[in-house]
Parts: structure tokens; C-alpha cells; sequence
């Protein structure tokens, strides 16, 4: 008997995923226990036309990725320091300075800890950071410390 599990079950089935069971497993078990449905026409037809969608909508979650991905790289993000008589930095550039300035001129909030800064940043000019993006891509962003 073909069920489609409804919940997570303890030893392998994923909600939403179709298996072939026996029918005394089926009928005394996962469906008065509600974790599954008996799998029916028009069932199998709703279930393929959601898993359809979901995968145009992951297809256009990741088109949006790659051209906000190639937008972060054709930019140079400028961040303002205080500086010394000398021209040397009070402190070093963080993530939270490099959030604040592609927030600044994208409008696109990132965490903190989506930024990885290779070593401390601690003279004026332009470096390069690594943004994370969704989807496992990754945007190499230039940044510009300038002075106030």
C-alpha cells in the first residue's frame, strides 16, 4: 500500500515523501496514528504539482541570489574610520561596519556573521571581504576604508 507520510516517523520517513508499506503497517498503525495518508490520484497529483512549485520558487530564490551576488561585486562599499594625525587608524574594521555599509547604499541587510573578514583591518585603502549568501553562493565584496 503506497502512503505519503504527514509527519516525520522515527526510522526514515520525511513528511511529504511517498513510500510503499504493508497494508497491516498502513491500515493499524500510521493511519490512526496520523502520520500518513493513504496515497489516492488525486493525492499523488496535488503532491507532484506542490513539489513542482517548490521548485520553480527555489529556482527563482536563486536566480534572485546570483543577481544580488553580481550587484555586491560590481561595487565598492565605502567605510569611514577616524584617523589619527599621522594617518593611522583608531581601531580596526569589523563585520558590523561592512553591514552597515552595504546596507547603506543597497538597502540589503546581511548578519554579522554572514561576513568574513580575513585578517583585522587596520590601514586605509581597499580590501576584499567574503559575503555568504542563501544557496551556498558567496559574493567577494570591496570595501574602501577611507578617512573622515
Amino acid at each position: 500500500m503506497k502512503v505519503v507520510f504527514i509527519k516525520d516517523q522515527p526510522g526514515g520517513a520525511k513528511k511529504g515523501e511517498i513510500k510503499e508499506v504493508s497494508s497491516g503497517f498502513a491500515s493499524n498503525f500510521l493511519l490512526p496514528k496520523g502520520f500518513a495518508l493513504a496515497v489516492t490520484p488525486q493525492l499523488q497529483s496535488k503532491i507532484e504539482k506542490e513539489e513542482k512549485e517548490a521548485e520553480k520558487k527555489k529556482q527563482k530564490d536563486q536566480e534572485k541570489i546570483e543577481m544580488l551576488k553580481k550587484q555586491l561585486e560590481s561595487r565598492v562599499f565605502g567605510v569611514k574610520v577616524k584617523v589619527g594625525n599621522n594617518g593611522q587608524m583608531f581601531g580596526s574594521v569589523h563585520e558590523k561596519e561592512v553591514v552597515d555599509a552595504v546596507r547603506a547604499k543597497t538597502g540589503v541587510n546581511f548578519d554579522k556573521h554572514q561576513i568574513t573578514i580575513d585578517a583585522p583591518i587596520k590601514e586605509l585603502g581597499e580590501y576584499k571581504v567574503k559575503v555568504k549568501l542563501n544557496g551556498g553562493l558567496n559574493a567577494n565584496v570591496k570595501i574602501k576604508v577611507e578617512a573622515i
